[in-house]
C-alpha cells in the first residue's frame, strides 16, 4: 500500500486550534487538490479564496453539475469535499470571531511511494528518525 488516510486518535491531545499560518496551510492544499500545485503559495491561496464560495455553493444547490464540471477533473475527490468542508467550518468561525478554538480534524492523505519514513517523521516530529533519513 502506498497510500492511505491518516487520522490522529483526539484523546493523544495533539490537536490545536487552527492559527492563520495554519488556515493558509489548509487554503493551500486545496488549492493542490484542485490541480493548482504548480503556482506559489500565495497564488494557491488567493485561488481558494476566490473560489471558494463559488465552489461550496455549487456542491450545495447543483450537485450534479459539481459532479460532472469540477470533481471530475480532481484526483482525490474525498479529500476535495472534505477539506472544502473543513475551510467552510473555518470560515463561518471567523465570521463568528470563534476562530480561537477551531480545531481540524480531517484525516491527511499520506503518500508514502517516495519515503514514507521521512514523511511519517515529520508528521510525528521525530527528530532522530529525521536525522537518521537525511
Amino acid at each position: 500500500m502506498s497510500r492511505f488516510l491518516l487520522l490522529f486518535d483526539p484523546a493523544m491531545n495533539i490537536n490545536k486550534p487552527l492559527t492563520d499560518k495554519g488556515l493558509d496551510f489548509l487554503l493551500i492544499y486545496f488549492a493542490n487538490l484542485a490541480g493548482q500545485n504548480k503556482t506559489s503559495f500565495e497564488e494557491r491561496i488567493n485561488w481558494s479564496k476566490k473560489n471558494l464560495t463559488e465552489i461550496f455553493e455549487e456542491y450545495i444547490s447543483d450537485r450534479k453539475k459539481f459532479y460532472i464540471e469540477r470533481l471530475i477533473k480532481i484526483n482525490d475527490k474525498l479529500q476535495f469535499i472534505s477539506i472544502m468542508f473543513a475551510i467552510v467550518k473555518v470560515m463561518n468561525a471567523y465570521s463568528k470571531d470563534k476562530r480561537l478554538n477551531i480545531i481540524i480534524n480531517n484525516p491527511i492523505l499520506f503518500d508514502a511511494s517516495c519515503n514514507g519514513l521521512q514523511h511519517f517523521s515529520a508528521l510525528t516530529r521525530e527528530i532522530n528518525t529525521a536525522i537518521q533519513l537525511i
